[in-house]
């Protein structure tokens, strides 16, 4: 079985448009036109990471003794990274990793299937934009999206939330709550950004239950000594956010654990808790970024800022915990 447009769009989870040119190749957009438009206009290097496919994946119900993919992958990052993840029932079985010089990379992904029905799910690239030319289920006679039961939710953050640092584009915080919680999910997580009220367009196709919210450290970075910007920054922001999504759950996850200098904490502390506060009065669950990642750098990919996938595990864990106890979760 060879899937066709439609049935490619019915099995993706995590975009807002689904694209097919001439060719038939198909690609994945996680940002409006408006937004695209903006970051084209605004900042080069915002605007190639929104490409990037971020939270974008197939899922779906099948039979089939395999699965083979044809691709093409274009850097969306800073770095050359392609990566591709298939799980089954929800356990890894194929990982797909390219690091290479060249801006582009293509080939086929090809994955044996264990006998019966399973859910398969293929996690597209979170530092690139992915270009699907086939995708093909051999023997298989039976395909069946998956509907998520979970909430919907919107991630909104910087280069920790977009992924930047995993090799493994299943094992981001963003993704794990998304398997832990079977959400609807659309995850619009830029590398670098920070509260950027200009970003958010009212008429967003996506209506979340719940929306986190992880800005914070570059913010601090991009102001040490201009705190009036940044609070006013974060002030615009989340009295935008509020406005466009009224019936939403929104929490912010303040700043991670960085390893900083001593002095540099004297600036970096306080400005956590003015996000926090400002973020309390507005009615927002602020969960502490601090507990959620060991103070230790080889729980970071980079070893002072970015989680590597063990970092990223105790994040998702202790998230959950988190939005559970405030009531955010059930």
């Amino acid at each position: 079985m060879t899937l066709t447009y439609s049935q490619i769009k019915d099995i993706t989870i995590g975009a807002l448009e689904i694209l097919q040119d001439e060719n038939g190749d198909v690609t994945f957009k996680r940002f409006t036109d408006k937004q695209s438009e903006y970051y084209r206009t605004h900042n080069e290097g915002y605007y190639l990471r929104s490409k990037a496919n971020s939270g974008i994946r197939f899922a779906f119900t099948t039979d089939a003794e395999s699965i083979s993919i044809d691709y093409a992958m274009i850097r969306a990052s800073s770095a050359n990274w392609f990566q591709l993840d298939i799980l089954c029932d929800g356990a890894l079985i194929k990982h797909l990793d390219i690091r290479t010089d060249s801006d582009r990379c293509e080939g086929t992904l090809e994955c044996p299937l264990p006998c019966g029905e399973h859910l398969i799910t293929v996690h597209l690239p979170n530092l690139a934009t992915f270009v699907l030319k086939k995708l093909e289920l051999a023997g298989a006679s039976i395909l069946a999206p998956h509907k998520p039961k979970g909430p919907s939710i919107l991630y909104l953050g910087d280069s920790i939330t977009y992924g930047a640092s995993s090799f493994y584009p299943s094992l981001t915080y963003t993704a794990r709550l998304t398997a832990m919680t079977d959400a609807n999910t659309l995850n619009q997580g830029i590398g670098g950004e920070i509260f950027r009220a200009d970003i958010l367009d009212e008429d967003l196709p996506f209506t979340p239950d719940i929306i986190t919210i992880a800005f914070g450290t570059n913010d601090w970075s991009c102001a040490r000594k201009d705190p009036e910007l940044r609070i006013s920054r974060a002030d615009a922001y989340l009295k935008k956010l509020k406005g466009i999504f009224p019936n939403a759950k929104i929490v912010y996850i303040s700043p991670l654990w960085r390893g900083l200098a001593e002095e540099d904490y004297l600036t970096f502390l306080p400005a956590r808790r003015e996000f926090e506060d400002l973020a309390r009065s507005y009615g927002i669950t602020v969960v502490d970024g601090l507990t959620l990642v060991p103070h230790l750098s080889e729980f970071f990919q980079d070893k002072t800022l970015h989680p590597n996938e063990n970092g990223f595990s105790l994040y998702a864990e202790n998230l959950a915990v988190a939005l559970k106890k405030s009531g955010i979760i059930d």
